[in-house]
């Protein structure tokens, strides 16, 4: 946490160290830069930006135009939170332990892919076995195939899949703290 903090910082330092100008690419596009973050629109008009908001303790990284349901969204600190298509029947830690939440829509011209959710969770327990029997039970009770990967005894890994959705949950263990995270892949 401390070593994203810093990113943070240097980004905000350098946003500040140079105010708001636009800067060519290279390739066609331009870079904008600001207090409020960085802005690139490449040659085609396609537009990315990074959010900074350090009175919270946050990033946001959106790719595509504002409005647009064709962009990726990766928060990270205070901008993490759990978006309402995630299964609101599944038992989540409380968001204080959110560090991450990403969500990618479907990709409109190919057949294959689905919309999707990440969310990452640092647990400050070592108890992380109950956590995995858990979402093995919640899994199992709601339909889905699941199949169970341990790779040592420190990493486990669930994937449920029902249907064209499917949901992985991994948990993965230190000696002080667990990483936990769910990857929900739907229609």
């Amino acid at each position: 946490m401390d070593k994203l903090r810093s990113i943070m910082y240097l980004l905000v330092i350098t946003l500040l160290l140079t105010g708001c100008i636009s800067i060519p690419t290279g390739d066609g596009g331009k870079m904008k830069l600001s207090k409020d973050g960085v802005e690139i629109e490449g040659k085609d008009g396609e537009k990315s930006s990074i959010d900074l908001d350090t009175d919270e303790g946050g990033l946001s990284i959106t790719t595509g135009d504002e409005g647009e349901e064709s962009g990726v969204t990766v928060n990270m600190g205070s901008h993490a939170e759990v978006p309402d298509e995630f299964p609101q029947d599944i038992s989540l830690p409380t968001n204080e332990f959110l560090v991450m939440s990403g969500t990618s829509p479907k990709d409109k011209d190919d057949g294959y892919s689905r919309n999707s959710i990440t969310l990452s969770y640092q647990i400050e327990d070592d108890d992380f076995v109950e956590s995995v029997e858990m979402y093995d039970k919640y899994l199992v009770e709601n339909g889905f195939e699941v199949e169970r990967i341990e790779i040592g005894p420190t990493m486990h890994t669930l994937m449920g899949t029902k249907g064209e959705n499917s949901l992985t949950i991994s948990v993965i263990a230190d000696e002080e703290s667990y990483l936990l995270q769910f990857m929900y892949f739907y229609e």
